[in-house]
């Protein structure tokens, strides 16, 4: 072997702050690194698209002029997070990867882009089978500790209408305190 090429890594769990820090920190990993997956936990922290957006242009004016260093964004998985940001972080093409400092549970009528160890339920089932089985689900969520669940909310029409009234119930202090309507 003549040569030996060292392409410049990837940072596999970067916290490059902001502001004055990310100024300061910003440059040292772009000379290291080639790509850094960003961790989204400032105060408050990234959890939404928009959120991560305008982090990473404030990312983009503080790379130096002479290092390629792409950030890889990724956004805080919360108990208020909702299915459509998940969604959204999805389809937005530079949302990476999701930080989530919680065990999530999720249920959906479809199916979603999430990490593999999320506890994930598709309901494929029509509203009368939903309506009966919903607490079953629930339950079932609790018994595996998860800090929240994450609902996307079937459409809102009268056949659906028990399952809209179930969740809520659900979702209410007296019954579960950590599900996310």
């Amino acid at each position: 072997m003549k040569k030996l090429t060292i392409t410049r890594p990837d940072d596999w769990h970067v916290h490059l702050r902001d502001g004055k820090v990310l100024w300061e920190v910003l440059p040292d990993t772009a000379r290291r690194f080639a790509r850094g997956i960003v961790m989204p936990n400032l105060t408050p922290p990234i959890s939404t698209v928009e959120l991560a957006r305008a982090y990473r242009e404030r990312i983009a004016l503080a790379i130096p002029d002479l290092f390629n260093f792409v950030p890889l964004m990724t956004i805080y998985l919360t108990d208020k997070t909702s299915i459509s940001e998940v969604r959204r972080a999805k389809e937005s093409g530079f949302v990476q990867a999701y930080e989530r400092n919680k065990v999530v549970g999720v249920l959906s009528i479809t199916s979603l882009p999430l990490p593999e160890n999320c506890f994930y339920i598709i309901l494929p089932m029509g509203p009368e089978f939903l309506a009966r089985q919903l607490y079953t689900i629930l339950r079932e969520f609790c018994s595996n500790n998860l800090d929240c669940i994450l609902v996307e909310y079937p459409p809102r029409t009268p056949g659906w209408a028990a399952v809209h009234d179930r969740l809520t119930r659900a979702g209410s202090p007296a019954c579960m305190t950590h599900i996310s309507l």
